[in-house]
């Protein structure tokens, strides 16, 4: 209430005089008024009337002023009471304020404005009450509304915090599935648990439409859907929008055709897809409701971090079961194979070993399992050997192929090439894996043939020892006949007989060099200087080899080798006698070359590891036609060549491999296609002192 907007007042005064002149003064301020003239008549229009102020007297027939105010302050507390008295005392005055007056004026009251100032103060006061209380009502009532607002909130939040612990707990449950079939049931029932669906399904996609995993509605639901799918379908539009999709009323919508069957005509859908790592739809989960309530954003917020998760597992469990299958398929293949496959832990115990394996070893799967503890036991002639092998696999080093000596159950031995790599887990090597092969046949054809391919040497050095022999013997005949035609000359006769000797000397050299390139069976190991057989080998090849085509050495080596002669002889008469092949049509220079070298780290070449050591190197290289990769790939295989029908068996360089591994050696080729060969041997040195305190003779050992 203002100035501006003037009030009921009632006015309580027994001095008619003074009241009038009070009703005066106030109604020509636009005051509405009521008076009474004694306190009881006051309070009956104050219940009946309920005006804005009252002024009143305190001395008063029948009901004074204070009690006026009294119950004016119980039955009206928001209406002001303002006391008019001329009584003057100052208890009088305390005591209507104390009871609930708002302002005390003394008669006579010689200035009517004082009247009106009280009076307007009194109203803004009562209009402020007012106002302040209307405020504090509709607060009230807003926080009432607020708190129920946020009640409900938390009921919903609740609801909802109890939906993400089933998510959670459906998560746990979907990760022990381990195939794809067990894993629908699951995802579909717990879907239709926590969206209190009653019916739905679960599809996978193919290459040629989805294929139905799992449904409620067996009856209705088809087992697969081609592609292309109807346009407009559920299907279809959750693959192509990769998103969820939330029908409330199946019977209002207008957009969705039917997917499969057409009797969704009622109640509520939700579709949820399922995705791979880049996103793509790998399947579609479909849950309806007939009956309220209906699906909503909720659950569809809720379905879409379960299918979330869902999708996780779903991916995890089609990986597991191809790694399942391919796993199946591998161990079958490896069970097929005619070579041995294996894999040992970091300790060296047999982790897998197929078939062969057994066979090859005559050991049963209860011995394994009961008495192999180490690979040691199938290779131990090669124990040293096999640590360092292990060692380097353990290091993550590619080993390249090795052979070993293998031990059966039953004492005997047999020689095997091993190729191996390296196991990893966690980027930490923690084993071995490999392929193991018998080469016993292999073994026996290369000493079957060593005889066979001496012999094809020897044909081909059978023209150059016949020119030899011929020059001899022509030397010899020469000065016979010319000696018998001196005999009165003994001068002359001397000297014919002398070039008689020395031819006969000479032939006597080419007999001792044919014998030693011709020594059968025996391989027998011995201390020898490299660079002597080498001379010797050149020798031979010098008078054989066609003009067109040149020879050079560099004969520059004084270590020592523990070899057989003979087969060392043998290695490299092939390798001169392939390289004088490869020049045959266009001529060329042949260089042999002999050194001492020294590894101070391991050498990596081609397949060859080189371990650090001391070696003599033999190096034979040619500028014929060359190789191309795939060639050199293959160069070492028994029965490969390249040579036409009837020229060579193909055995040449297997057999010449053979020697070099039995000497402990490596052999590397380097070769470009129309630039010519390189062969280089790498032989152990031979130490003296070595061999007569430890028994091994090979410097690095």
């Amino acid at each position: 209430m203002s100035t501006q907007t003037p009030g009921k007042l009632l006015v309580i005064e027994d001095d008619e005089i003074l009241r009038q002149s009070l009703l005066d003064y106030l109604e020509d301020r636009g005051f509405e008024l009521l008076e009474a003239e004694n306190g009881r008549i006051g309070l009956e229009i104050l219940q009946r009337e309920k005006p804005d102020l009252i002024l009143t007297d305190l001395r008063m027939p029948e009901v004074d002023g204070l009690e006026v105010i009294r119950q004016a302050a119980a039955s009206a507390p928001q209406t002001p009471v303002i006391v008019v008295s001329g009584t003057g005392k100052i208890a009088d005055a305390i005591e209507a304020l104390r009871c609930g007056a708002r302002d005390y004026i003394l008669k006579p009251v010689e200035d009517m404005a004082i009247i009106s100032l009280a009076v307007e103060s009194a109203l803004q006061w009562a209009r402020l009450v007012r106002e302040n209380r209307e405020y504090q009502t509709e607060l009230e009532r807003k926080v009432a509304e607020r708190t129920q607002e946020l009640k409900a909130a938390n009921e919903q939040l609740h609801q909802l915090n109890l939906r993400l612990r089933i998510v959670a707990e459906t998560t746990r449950n979907l990760s022990q599935c381990r195939e794809t079939g067990e894993c629908s049931v699951k995802l579909l029932q717990e879907f239709a648990r926590l969206m209190q669906a009653n019916g739905g399904s679960i599809y996978l996609i193919e290459k040629s439409g989805l294929r139905l995993l799992h449904t409620f509605e067996t009856e209705h639901t088809p087992e697969f859907i081609p592609f292309p799918l109807e346009q407009g379908c559920v299907f279809e539009r959750t693959i192509e929008q990769r998103a969820s999709i939330l029908i409330p009323d199946i019977a209002l919508d207008s957009e969705t055709e039917a997917s499969g069957w057409s009797g969704y005509t009622n109640g509520s859908l939700l579709t949820f897809p399922f995705r791979n790592q880049e996103g793509e739809v790998i399947g579609v989960i479909t849950l309806h409701n007939s009956t309220k309530p209906s699906f909503d954003e909720q659950d569809k917020e809720i379905g879409n971090i379960l299918a979330s998760h869902a999708s996780e597992v779903l991916r995890a469990v089609q990986a597991l079961e191809g790694l399942r299958e391919s796993e199946a398929r591998f161990r079958k293949l490896a069970e097929l194979l005619p070579e041995g496959i294996f894999e040992i832990d970091a300790d060296g115990r047999p982790v897998f070993l197929n078939q062969r394996m057994h066979q090859l070893f005559h050991y049963t799967t209860g011995d394994f399992s009961a008495n192999l503890h180490n690979v040691n036991i199938f290779i131990p002639e090669d124990r040293d050997r096999v640590k360092g092998f292990v060692k380097r696999q353990l290091a993550g080093e590619e080993t390249g192929i090795q052979e070993y000596t293998g031990l059966r159950k039953d004492g005997s031995t047999f020689p095997v090439l091993v190729n191996a790599s390296p196991v990893f887990s966690n980027d930490k090597v923690v084993g071995t894996r490999g392929i193991l092969i018998d080469i016993t046949e292999r073994k026996r054809l290369e000493e079957q043939l060593l005889q066979t391919r001496k012999m094809e040497s020897l044909g081909t050095l059978a023209k150059g020892i016949a020119h030899d022999f011929n020059n001899i013997l022509s030397g010899i005949f020469g000065f016979t006949d010319l000696a018998l035609l001196h005999l009165r000359n003994p001068e002359k006769q001397a000297a014919y007989l002398k070039g008689i000797n020395q031819a006969a000397e000479r032939a006597k050299l080419l007999v001792q060099q044919i014998l030693t390139f011709s020594r059968e069976g025996r391989q027998e190991k011995l201390p020898l200087h490299l660079a002597p057989l080498a001379k010797e080998v050149l020798q031979l090849i010098r008078n054989t080899f066609p003009e067109t085509i040149s020879i050079c050495s560099n004969i520059d080596s004084s270590g020592k080798i523990f070899a057989d002669p003979t087969q060392i002889h043998r290695v490299l008469m092939n390798l001169c006698t392939n390289a004088c092949q490869a020049m045959r049509e266009n001529g060329g220079t042949l260089s042999v070359s002999t050194l001492d070298c020294h590894l101070d780290r391991e050498l990596n070449r081609g397949n060859s590891l080189i371990a650090p050591g001391e070696y003599v190197v033999m190096q034979v290289a040619d500028t014929g036609t060359g190789m191309d990769e795939k060639t050199i790939q293959r160069i070492f295989e028994p029965y490969f060549t390249t040579k036409s029908v009837g020229e060579g068996t193909g055995l040449g360089l297997s057999v010449v491999q053979g020697i070099i591994a039995d000497h402990q050696g490596h052999i590397v080729v380097q070769s470009e296609k129309g630039h010519g060969t390189t062969f280089c041997v790498y032989l152990p040195q031979y130490i003296d002192r070595i061999c007569e305190t430890q028994g091994t003779g090979f410097k690095g050992d």
